[in-house]
This record gives C-alpha cells, sequence and structure tokens, in this order.
C-alpha cells in the first residue's frame, strides 16, 4: 500500500490512514456515513463521490473513516476491492505510480482481482520485463473493474497533486465504471471532468465538534478534573467551541489545545472568552502561547518549526530529538540533552504532530514530525490564468511568515547542529580503508547521523547564499584535515563508483560550491598528496555531476563558479 514518490522516497498510504484514524473523536463523521450521498456509494456501481471543504474541516479523517466503513462492510465479499490514495503537495507522486499503486492494493484486498492480475500475467508473459504505460495500466484498471461485482477508489487531497495528475486522474475515474470517493479544498474549474459527480459540502458539523469537545476534555487530565460532573459548564464550553470554530476541526483542536493549561473553571472560561475565531488568528495566538513559555522551552520550539521548514528531508522523531541536542553555542552534543518526544509536542503548543510509516511486514516502522497542516500548492485552472482558490493560511505557510528571535540565517544553524553532531559520533573513525558509506550499524545507532552526514554542506551553502557560514562551520573547515568524502570514481565506461577519501576544509569548500569561503583565502592549503590525489579544482568539477546522481541535490549542479575561482586564483596558496 504504498506509492512512489518524486526522489524515490515511497509514500505509505496505509500509514496515513492509520494516523487519520487515530485522530478521530469517536462518533464524529457519522452524518457522512449516513448521508444518501454515501449510501449510494455503497449501494450502487458506477457512483463517483466527491467531497469538498476547506482546511481544516476534517477531510482526511473523514475519508479514512469511510474506508474503514468500506472495509467493514464488504470484509466478506471475495469480489469487491477497495484501495486509497493520500496525495500530499510535499511528496509528489507521478500518474503512472498512482495507478499502479491503486492495481497493487487491488490485488491486495481481493482475491478476484490478483486472479485477474495473474491471468494478464499469463497472457503477456514476457522474458524480459518492461515497464507498463500509462495505457496498459488503465486497461489492466479496467479488466480488474469490469471481472468484479464492486471496485472503490478513495482519493484525499486531489487538490495537492500536479494539475497534469489531477486532470488525467478525473479523464480516466469518470470513464471508469468503479465506486470513486474523493475529497479536495474546493475545485470548480475542474468540476467539468467529472460531469456525473455527486457533491457534498464536507464542514464539521456541530454535533462533530461537541464530540471533539468531550474527548478532548476526557483526555486531559485538567480540563476532566475541572468540569467533572458539570454537564452545564461542558455544555457551555461546547457551544462556545462551536461557534468560535466556525465548521473547522483543526481550529477546534487548536482552540481546545489552548485551554489544556487551566486549573479553574474561572481560569477556563477565562481563556475560553480570550480566543480568536478566525484561523490566521489562533496560529498568532498559538504562537504567542509558545514565546510566554519559559525561555528555552520556546527556543526548542523554534528549532523544531525551523528543522520542519527548513530540512532538506523529513526527520525521524527520534533524529530531530538528537539534532535538537546539539549545542549551538560550542557545537558540543550530550546525549543527555535530548529531549522526550512528549515533551516536544507540548513545547509545540499543537502546532506539531507525529505519524507513524513503515505499515509493512517487511518495513521497519518510523515516526516522522510533521505540521498539522502542511502547505498546498496554489491551484491552476488547466490552459486559463491562475486561480487562487483559497486564502488562508496553513500551518507551514504561517510560520514561514514569522522571523524567530536569534535564528535570522537558519540553515547556518542546521549546518552546525549537523556539524556538531558528526563530530560527536567521531565520524572520521566510521570509515574503514574499503567502506563507501555510513555502517548501518552506526547510522541506527545515531538517528541523526545519516542526515547530517549527507546535509551539513547542503545547508552551509544555503547559508552563504543568505548570508554568510556561521563561526563554527567556518572553524572547522580550516581545522578539518581528514572529513571522509564520498565521491564518485569513474569504474567501467558510462559508469561510476562511490569511494570514500579523507579531505581538507578546502576540498569540502570545493565540493559543495562554498564561493564565499574560498575566495576569502581563509582555508588552509591541503598538500599535494591528500584526498586521493583530488585537488580542490577536481572536486569542483566534478561535484556539479556527482551530486546531482542523489535524490534532491540536483540544484547544487545548476551553476559552479568555484572552478573559475580556483583557476583566477592560480597565484593563491589554495589553488590548483
Amino acid at each position: 500500500m504504498v506509492g512512489g514518490a518524486a526522489g524515490g522516497k515511497a509514500i505509505d498510504f496505509k500509514a496515513i490512514w492509520e494516523t487519520a484514524l487515530a485522530q478521530r473523536s469517536k462518533g464524529t463523521c457519522n452524518w457522512f456515513l449516513e448521508s444518501l450521498e454515501f449510501q449510494r456509494l455503497v449501494e450502487e456501481r458506477g457512483t463517483f463521490l466527491w467531497g469538498t471543504g476547506m482546511p481544516g474541516s476534517g477531510k482526511t479523517i473523514l475519508i479514512s473513516v469511510c474506508i474503514e466503513r468500506l472495509q467493514e462492510t464488504f470484509k466478506n465479499h471475495q469480489d469487491v476491492a477497495i484501495a486509497y490514495v493520500y496525495f500530499r503537495y510535499s511528496e509528489q507522486i507521478s500518474w503512472p505510480d498512482v495507478l499502479a499503486a491503486i492495481i497493487e492494493q487491488l490485488a491486495w484486498s481481493c482475491n478476484g482481482a490478483h486472479d485477474v492480475l495473474l491471468a494478464i500475467y499469463s497472457e503477456r508473459r514476457n522474458p524480459r520485463p518492461t515497464t507498463r504505460s500509462e495505457r496498459d495500466l488503465i486497461a489492466i484498471l479496467q479488466r480488474i473493474i469490469n471481472d468484479l461485482n464492486k471496485v472503490f477508489i478513495a482519493i484525499d487531497g486531489l487538490d495537492e497533486v500536479a494539475d497534469e495528475t489531477r486532470v488525467k486522474l478525473l479523464e480516466a475515474f469518470s470513464s471508469l465504471d468503479a465506486n470513486i470517493l474523493v475529497t479536495s479544498r474546493p475545485l470548480e474549474p475542474y468540476a467539468s471532468y467529472a460531469p456525473k459527480a455527486l457533491w457534498v459540502p464536507i464542514q464539521a458539523r456541530t454535533e462533530d465538534i461537541g464530540k471533539l469537545v468531550e474527548d478532548r476534555i476526557q483526555r486531559n487530565p485538567r480540563l476532566k478534573a475541572i468540569l467533572q460532573g458539570k454537564p452545564d459548564l461542558v455544555k457551555k464550553l461546547s457551544d462556545s467551541i462551536k461557534e468560535k470554530s466556525q465548521g473547522m476541526f483543526l481550529l477546534a483542536r487548536l482552540q481546545m489545545d489552548a485551554l489544556q493549561s487551566s486549573n479553574s473553571i474561572n481560569s477556563l472560561f477565562r481563556k475560553l472568552s480570550s480566543l480568536p475565531s478566525g484561523i490566521s488568528a489562533m496560529y498568532q495566538q498559538t504562537l504567542e502561547r509558545i514565546n510566554a513559555q519559559p525561555e528555552e522551552d520556546a527556543s526548542i520550539a523554534h528549532r523544531v518549526f525551523l528543522w520542519l521548514l527548513h530540512g532538506f528531508e523529513t526527520l525521524s522523531v527520534e533524529g530531530l530529538q538528537h539534532a535538537l541536542a546539539v549545542s549551538l553555542e560550542d557545537m558540543s552534543y550530550d546525549e543527555g540533552d535530548v529531549v522526550s518526544d512528549s515533551l516536544l509536542m507540548s513545547m509545540c503548543c499543537g502546532l506539531v504532530t507525529t505519524i507513524t510509516i513503515g505499515s509493512q511486514p517487511w518495513e521497519p516502522q518510523r515516526r516522522e514530525v510533521r505540521f498539522i497542516r502542511k502547505s498546498s500548492t496554489q491551484l491552476r485552472k488547466p490552459s486559463r490564468p491562475k486561480v487562487t482558490l483559497h486564502a488562508d493560511y496553513t500551518t507551514q505557510e504561517f510560520l514561514r511568515s514569522v522571523a524567530f528571535p536569534g535564528f535570522s540565517n537558519p540553515h547556518s544553524l542546521l549546518s552546525v547542529a549537523c556539524l556538531g553532531y558528526l563530530q560527536a559520533v567521531n565520524i572520521e573513525s566510521l570509515f574503514g580503508e574499503d567502506t563507501a558509506d555510513l555502517p548501518y550499524a552506526a547510522v541506527a545507532t545515531h538517528p541523526f547521523l545519516r542526515y547530517a552526514y549527507d546535509n551539513w554542506g547542503r545547508h552551509a551553502k544555503e547559508s552563504e547564499r543568505h548570508g554568510s557560514l556561521h563561526q563554527h562551520t567556518l572553524s572547522f573547515l580550516q581545522r578539518c584535515n581528514k572529513f571522509p568524502l564520498r565521491v564518485e570514481r569513474p569504474s567501467k565506461r558510462y559508469t561510476f563508483q562511490s569511494t570514500v577519501t579523507r579531505a581538507w576544509g578546502l576540498h569540502l569548500a570545493a565540493w559543495w560550491g562554498l564561493v564565499g569561503v574560498i575566495s576569502s583565502g581563509n582555508l588552509p592549503c591541503p598538500p599535494t598528496a591528500t584526498c586521493d590525489d583530488f585537488s580542490p579544482f577536481h572536486l569542483a568539477i566534478g561535484s556539479a555531476f556527482s551530486l546531482s546522481r542523489f535524490p534532491g541535490c540536483a540544484a547544487h549542479a545548476r551553476s559552479f563558479p568555484c572552478p573559475r575561482l580556483l583557476i583566477r586564483d592560480e597565484c593563491r596558496p589554495h589553488s590548483f
């Protein structure tokens, strides 16, 4: 139940589904399950049901509940198959990968679909495997649908996928005789691609908000103690949250989080009366609550946000904990400074959450930290001028507009955190003579190691682009003389092999394209017989190609002034 994403990273749809279900408050979403439109989806064939709602209205939780209901309803039907896809702007998936993921899920969910695939394989068996075209994949999907009694396909976040994929999906699924359930933000410009769709507006019903309030009261010891045995006060609180949340689950959750520190009835309702109604104002008040914490707690929360905003990869919970344990003052790391994940979530006051991925039996589970709502791309109507279809902030968009005190150049600090961690684990000792990559045992023991090794230079490059290198990064480069650098060596014709060489600071600066520090002349000249006879000039030339071989690093290959600098400054002691 995974789909391929850009950069090769698989998206675990089942993990997203399970995480969304875990966030559901008991009894919510029943209004949709009992609606005539959903009943038509369950009972008929070829129904296209499209639910639209603004961000925070609970669309992902709602569609996850629908999937669970469909699975329960048809669990004993061998001629009914169910598949689902969760689109996310941060993890783009191509149209062929969408089709392949759906076909794979259908085969796993029902023996009938599996038998169809076996028959197709027998008919088209080819000793030389080939990649299926979009046309082939649609034909396979159509055959599965034709051979089964019913096929359900659920799509969440249609607004968060590329225009081309969105149009292809709507055109293809509208012509299939499957039961389609889609949720998205309002997409009026695309309605013509699904002419037979049943439209249902999604907004958190007042009864659902009430159930959310009751659930949050039961989960929080303070609120439970304050309101226990006081149904009139619970109703008063519930009615006020219903009014202030404006039908948005996300806003109701943030408002309930803001009340968790109450210690009396008066304290609770004073805080309640001060809660804003709009999502942007609620974000602002939540940030004010974060800043009002003890200075150390607020600083940790700010650094969590910076890693989520500016990190090149999504960190695991453990990786983030270790990254935050690096002191930005002296670049030291102490495992005793690791903050528990529950405290991290508390310090962030509900703006971040965790998601578990890797639900397949053969996959290791991994918990990642995410914003409660990630940013979405602006929507475009095909062949028309850009049309903005929403005007609200997501959590990520809001925090991008915030200037955190003391963190004017975020990449500078993230680079320092990476280098501090690499020094703490003694990165030089982890590579033997024949080692071409980080040892598995070391990566398993040090959860921030892989990210720090692969990305410290990228953060340093961005740091120079937005200002200058941090003094700690500069000092590291000045004293560095045996850092293990992974480079690409020619192996056979048109092939390259990864190898590790020992690099000086100037080698590293040339490899990562740190133009400012090279041109300053502040880095010592490495002896000729170092770095396996790679000169900084060689590395500056080779890095544009080598970096492009690693996912996400292609940006480094676009322009490299370092070779010109090293040639221009041939009279300098560090030139080759």
